[in-house]
């Protein structure tokens, strides 16, 4: 049903597209495929271990690599389901944490991630600068090192210089390709988790996915089977590519704030119809996603009063108005494209924390069935984060059973 279409480089460095350097800018010696030495000594850092300094002479040569759709896939279909190549918990969700995980893959799955796309990642310049500064004091050394205690110091900073630039290429690639496994469960929902629970995760199938903020898959992470899913969303065709999003405030941020979000992940661009100001959607897109942030902003102080027992509750009034705001959140998500669990969430917040409230019994069941079918879409019946929703329902259909009973009792007794 879905067919990889790679774009014939296994991984970020073929020697056909990139410059090679040991050094940044700070350097001014560098090593180009091909070369053999460096300077009158053997070369001693190959270059594959000097990818951190890669320079794409095409900043599109990912731009043809995707999974792309060769029969109709119906909504609601799981496309796949994987198991993390390499995933970290809470607790190892740090530098040095993610490369002692990867230490640990076999040497078949370490090769299979190196061979993920590579990303320059903002936070890892001091790192960065760090390496440069071992390799010019290897090469002052180099030439100096003539007893055996200064060649043995050499090979201990050799060795030092490795395993940098070895947790750079780890780390650089993790954050360009991870998956964050909590973003199908409560919100906040990650701070209470077990220390031996994955947050995040690299998977050899999502990490191929195109970025899109008008995405027409979800992937998600399914605690019971333990596997990452992706799901349609929508219906998809053939000759369609499958995208995901990758930044959490898709739907609430415009053009310019997404593209600064999605540089700050290593996505150099995102063309689809909500980013390409030549669509003829893309103002249409501009236009909700401001109407969503602006109301969004109106109601966080109201979801924050509820959430917080301590707190003055808002009278039936503000729920009221509350309402109205959250339906036109929904709307304006609809109009923008979203199918995900952002809208699911809604919908729950609506049924459970305002109709419930204000009494409208009916229009709380509707909304209840809406976020379970929609959660059902979007992370698959079995997913063990779809017992919230499935527990909103039920007490909103229980409830307008008593109430009709109650009133069927009423009328008959007048």
């Amino acid at each position: 049903m879905v067919q990889l279409e790679d774009d014939g480089y296994g991984s970020s460095t073929s020697s056909d597209t990139i410059v090679l350097a040991l050094h940044s800018d700070m350097s001014t010696s560098t090593l180009r495929p091909g070369d053999h030495d460096i300077g009158p000594g053997r070369l001693v850092l190959q270059p594959e271990n000097c990818e951190m300094h890669t320079v794409l002479r095409n900043v599109d040569v990912h731009a043809t690599r995707g999974l792309h759709v060769t029969a109709p896939i119906p909504e609601g279909t799981r496309i796949s389901a994987e198991k993390p190549l390499l995933g970290v918990t809470k607790a190892d969700y740090n530098y040095i944490g993610i490369y002692e995980a990867f230490e640990k893959l076999s040497a078949v799955d370490q090769d299979s991630f190196l061979r993920l796309k590579m990303v320059r990642y903002p936070e890892f310049k001091p790192q960065e600068k760090n390496i440069d500064n071992m390799i010019l004091e290897y090469e002052r050394n180099y030439s100096l090192a003539n007893t055996d205690g200064e060649r043995q110091k050499l090979a201990s900073l050799e060795e030092s210089l490795r395993i940098a630039i070895r947790m750079w290429r780890v780390n650089s690639r993790f954050q360009g390709n991870m998956n964050d496994l909590t973003t199908n469960s409560e919100p906040n929902s990650c701070t209470a988790l077990p220390d031996d629970v994955p947050i995040c995760g690299v998977f050899r199938t999502a990490s191929v996915l195109s970025q899109s903020c008008v995405p027409n898959v979800c992937v998600a992470w399914n605690k019971g089977t333990k596997r990452l899913t992706v799901h349609a969303t929508r219906a998809i065709y053939p000759g369609e590519e499958l995208t995901a999003s990758h930044i959490s405030s898709n739907f609430y941020c415009k053009f310019a704030e997404r593209a600064k979000a999605l540089r700050e992940r290593g996505i150099l661009r995102c063309t689809c119809p909500a980013c390409n100001i030549n669509h003829v959607s893309f103002i249409h897109h501009e236009f909700h996603r401001t109407n969503i942030g602006v109301e969004v902003r109106n109601i966080i102080p109201l979801i924050t009063r509820l959430q917080t027992p301590t707190s003055p509750q808002p009278s039936l009034a503000e729920l009221a108005a509350a309402e109205v705001t959250v339906l036109k959140v929904i709307d304006s998500l609809v109009k923008a494209g979203c199918r995900d669990m952002e809208l699911v969430w809604w919908r729950k917040y609506l049924a459970e924390e305002l109709l419930l409230r204000l009494g409208k019994w009916t229009a709380a069941v509707a909304q209840a069935r809406l976020a379970v079918k929609g959660t059902e879409r979007c992370i698959g019946l079995d997913n063990p984060d779809i017992e919230p929703f499935r527990r909103i329902q039920k007490r909103a259909e229980e409830i307008l059973r008593s109430y009709k009973a109650d009133a069927k009792e009423f009328c008959s007794f007048t």
